[in-house]
């Protein structure tokens, strides 16, 4: 009666036989945090495992699927890399401006003495009651008409006198005027500007000299 529920593979506790298992997993990551996965795998076993004689082994199959979520997880920076500086090109050099010659020092100007001609003085000698140049006169004229054109700017003052001991006043005014104009006309043809020359007489007036003969006398004065 028991021989149809006979099962010679039934454990007892006393038998050892060896598994064999493999599989295949896969990961999906959806994002950074939050991953598919998905795996399958098989046992294989002894064909004593369920006690049933089947003359082969006994099989075991799984497939899995899951989602994995990871919380906290840190996420480290990437480290940016540092700019890079690149140095401002270097500044052309400019054109070194050429030495300038030291200026010379200015020589200070010398106020230039203009010396103004001492005043000549020629006493030119008549003869009594006479208005004409004695030769031994004609001399200091020529000195004079020399030293007006020497001096352009100079002039000059012809007076005439006349000695009071001869004469009279009225004669002897005309007489001076005379000998003045007499000097002058001489200097005037010696090349002498008749505008540089002033005619003068006094007559017997003035009387510049202490003998007579010396009053006859037409006294040219430059300044």
């Amino acid at each position: 009666a028991d021989a149809g529920n006979d099962l010679p593979y039934l454990w007892d506790g006393s038998r050892f036989f060896g598994v064999g298992r493999m599989g295949l997993g896969m990961d999906f990551r959806i994002c950074e945090a939050v991953a598919f996965n998905l795996e399958g795998n098989a046992n294989v076993l002894s064909d004593h495992f369920n006690s049933k004689k089947a003359g082969n082994a006994d099989w075991q199959f799984n497939l899995l699927a899951g989602v994995t979520i990871r919380f906290g997880k840190g996420h480290a920076k990437k480290a940016e890399p540092a700019p890079v500086v690149v140095p401002p090109p270097a500044p052309k050099p400019q054109p070194q401006p050429e030495p300038q010659p030291e200026p010379k020092p200015m020589e200070k100007a010398v106020p230039v003495e203009v010396k103004k001609p001492e005043p000549m003085q020629q006493d030119v000698f008549f003869a009594l009651n006479s208005s004409v140049i004695r030769e031994g006169e004609k001399s200091k004229i020529e000195a004079l008409a020399t030293y007006l054109k020497e001096n352009a700017e100079a002039k000059v003052t012809v007076t005439g006198y006349a000695d009071k001991e001869t004469g009279n006043p009225r004669y002897n005014q005309t007489l001076s005027q005379k000998r003045a104009e007499a000097v002058a006309a001489v200097l005037k043809a010696a090349g002498i500007d008749g505008a540089r020359i002033t005619v003068d007489a006094k007559g017997d007036t003035v009387q510049p000299f202490g003998s007579s003969a010396q009053n006859r006398v037409a006294i040219c004065i430059t300044k």
